[in-house]
């Protein structure tokens, strides 16, 4: 944000979102969700190694051991013997909590913690992330400027993924509370809540002026 990339900018709210509605979702499931996610994350890893032995060929570079493949592959069995066939899945992980005939998608972990309301910015967010056509005009201009076709660093576009930034952080920072709450988390947690409306304000503020002057400019 301080560089003006405001694509950037929202592309890294994105990941901040993802976190917060992970952390929220393991907070309110228990330890066994804390496992499981971990245990992915390591099936996962495993999987990439295995594909990485596809392409040692190609690269060049020194290729797994038989026996080292045979330990990833034991492994693998052992991880799906304890959790599951379904953590298998993308967000399979969360399967033991949410029961679906068809794969668990992230949509499906934020309305378990009653964060969906905020897809369409988390879809948004998306297209600049990724090549898909939706994601070409950018965020950082202004409207009215439909025939420009941005590049570089901008001023304009900073209010969503900072007023988002500073949500998403202090709901990172609830997360954790939620567990053992007290009176001091309590109040460490309702001062974040503050900060964050005072971001959500500057930026807003900022955002306004910005439209003003260049109201100013194009009528002068």
């Amino acid at each position: 944000m301080r560089a003006g990339l405001t694509d950037g900018a929202l592309a890294r709210w994105r990941t901040l979102y993802e976190v917060a509605v992970t952390a929220h979702f393991i907070v309110d499931s228990g330890s066994e969700a804390a496992e499981r996610y971990l245990a992915h994350e390591r099936l996962r890893a495993i999987d990439d190694m295995q594909a990485f032995q596809h392409q040692t060929e190609r690269s060049g570079e020194e290729p797994l051991s038989d026996e080292q493949l045979q330990e990833l592959r034991d492994e693998r069995a052992r991880l799906l013997n304890t959790y599951g066939a379904d953590l298998d899945a993308d967000c399979g992980w969360a399967s033991h909590v949410i029961r679906k005939k068809t794969p668990i998608r992230f949509i499906d972990i934020e309305r378990a913690v009653d964060l969906s309301s905020v897809r369409p910015l988390y879809k948004h967010a998306s297209a600049e992330v990724h090549g898909g056509a939706d994601g070409l005009r950018g965020t950082g201009i202004l409207d009215g400027y439909d025939d420009v076709f941005h590049a570089g660093p901008s001023n304009a576009g900073l209010e969503e993924p900072g007023r988002l930034t500073a949500v998403t952080l202090a709901l990172i920072v609830f997360a954790p509370f939620k567990c053992q709450p007290s009176m001091d988390r309590l109040i460490t947690a309702a001062t974040f809540g503050e900060m964050a409306s005072r971001c959500q304000a500057s930026f807003a503020k900022g955002e306004k002026a910005l439209r003003a002057a260049d109201n100013d400019n194009r009528h002068p």
